[in-house]
């Protein structure tokens, strides 16, 4: 093994000035390459426009918010350290506030002011799973004492898009942002960049690791989980939700308890997975975006027995 080593420090100390330039290309060039490559296959380059052009806010009516007097829905949060002061902007919209904070400073969130504090609960999760991790485990928490309706959303509603969609669940009014194409929706992957499975971050020059999933393609991920053939993957719709969706606490009983403990088990190992990625999908499968008013009284989804 000595010898080995010796070796390779021999060539490394022996190299030409070439051969320092071409490897140094590589190290400094091998980053912007990659992620070149992440951002022109990257999946969101699919989605289509949908309701994009409609108001961005749901015009409050006063039959509107009559209605909600009696179905003001919970709201949970996945939080790690972003602006909260959007809150107070819609505080009259839900009933009570879940935080779900994964940021190790456990320090309140930031700018979260909210007229009465015993709205709130604010509790601290290990920093894995992303947005799904959060919102799993607040279904199997509150499994049985869930409110009539919740409203789950991402903590980064500043942009048009998310926070018309964020109104919109609040109302539980449905709104499909940008739509996924059917014929791609089977074979959606979100594995990162080849080989490496990194992804880079728009907002700042940094790389994240994300782990693959075991049940490569959308498809396999949910014959998997759900038992749904690809072929009914043709009859779903998948729009841009962003992490947010509403749900009534019989929707959630209508699928035991175990299948929301086996889609929380591959985001509880780390922080970004090609699985969290799934699970964004599978929201809208089990819970489709419809009024409480029009929605089936049975499961849209019929599990393995």
């Amino acid at each position: 093994m000595r010898a080995i080593y010796r070796a390779a420090w021999f060539r490394l100390t022996n190299l030409s000035s070439w051969e320092i330039i071409f490897f140094s290309l590589i190290v400094v060039y091998t980053p912007q390459v990659l992620e070149n490559w992440f951002w022109s296959n990257h999946p969101s380059l699919l989605w289509q426009n949908h309701d994009a052009a409609r108001m961005p806010y749901v015009e409050m009516t006063e039959s509107l918010l009559g209605y909600l007097e009696n179905d003001k829905p919970d709201l949970v949060v996945a939080y790690y350290d972003e602006d909260l002061s959007w809150v107070h902007k819609v505080e009259h919209l839900f009933n009570h506030l879940y935080i779900y904070h994964k940021h190790p400073d456990k320090k309140w969130p930031k700018n979260l002011q909210i007229t009465d504090a015993n709205r709130v609960d604010v509790y601290y999760l290990p920093n894995v799973g992303r947005d799904n991790h959060s919102f799993l485990t607040h279904l199997i928490r509150h499994y049985e004492i869930m409110n009539r309706r919740t409203v789950f959303t991402i903590a980064s509603v500043h942009l048009p898009g998310r926070f018309s969609t964020l109104i919109h669940r609040l109302v539980n009014q449905p709104f499909c942002w940008k739509r996924y194409p059917r014929d791609k929706l089977a074979d959606y992957r979100f594995y990162g960049t080849p080989f490496f499975h990194r992804v880079p971050h728009k907002t700042h020059d940094d790389w994240s690791t994300i782990v693959p999933s075991r049940h490569a393609t959308f498809s396999a991920w949910v014959e998997h989980y759900l038992a749904i053939d690809a072929t009914r993957l043709q009859d779903v719709d998948i729009c841009l939700w962003d992490g947010m969706f509403s749900v009534d606490a019989d929707a959630v009983r209508s699928y035991p308890k175990s299948l929301y403990e086996d889609l929380l088990e591959p985001l509880s190992h780390a922080s970004t997975t090609e699985d969290g990625y799934y699970m964004s999908f599978t929201w809208q499968i089990l819970f489709p975006q419809v009024s409480l008013s029009k929605r089936p009284q049975d499961s849209p989804v019929h599990l393995k027995a």
